[in-house]
């Protein structure tokens, strides 16, 4: 008898598991992956959209031949000096594979040209108090006759000056 009692719980927890397996037959899973960025409190030139520089694109305007620039807002602190910035390795091209069909890009930060020469974009007492100024990258005419996928890649460093 004792032994019919443990085959009734045992068939009974068998039946009890298959049902649980098949309540979880389907699933669904979602991957989360977060970061931050928190920056120093006497330091800081960062865009408003993390997200950006990661997948640009220029638009082509068939009209008039020609592409959009970007344009994204940095907010921007520095409690130490100036706030200076330059373009790493110099101004960049986007580039299709043919050197002579590059289309260059002119890149600012605040209204400052950046080029490959550390420069000035901040003045102390803005930069002190801290604000907000646009990275805009303009690019140039497309050369005649030029087609095809473009790519550029380039790093703009900036740069708090000692007081």
């Amino acid at each position: 008898m004792f032994k019919s009692k443990i085959a009734v719980i045992l068939g009974t927890l068998i039946i009890g598991t298959s049902t649980a397996s098949m309540a979880v037959a389907n699933t669904s899973s979602t991957s989360i992956n977060i970061s931050a960025i928190v920056p120093s409190t006497e330091f800081q030139a960062l865009p408003t959209n993390p997200n950006f520089g990661q997948a640009e694109v220029l638009a082509y305007n068939p009209t008039n031949s020609s592409l959009g620039g970007l344009s994204q807002r940095y907010t921007y602190k520095s409690t130490t000096g100036a706030i200076k910035a330059f373009i790493e390795g110099g101004a960049s091209n986007l580039y299709n594979g043919n050197s002579a069909q590059n289309i260059p890009l002119t890149t600012k930060f605040n209204n400052v040209v950046l080029t490959g020469t550390t420069q000035e974009v901040v003045e102390q007492t803005l930069a002190n108090s801290g604000g907000s100024a646009d990275l805009t990258i303009s690019p140039g005419p497309i050369p005649s006759g030029a087609s095809g996928n473009y790519d550029a890649s380039f790093t703009v460093i900036f740069e708090s000056t000692a007081p």
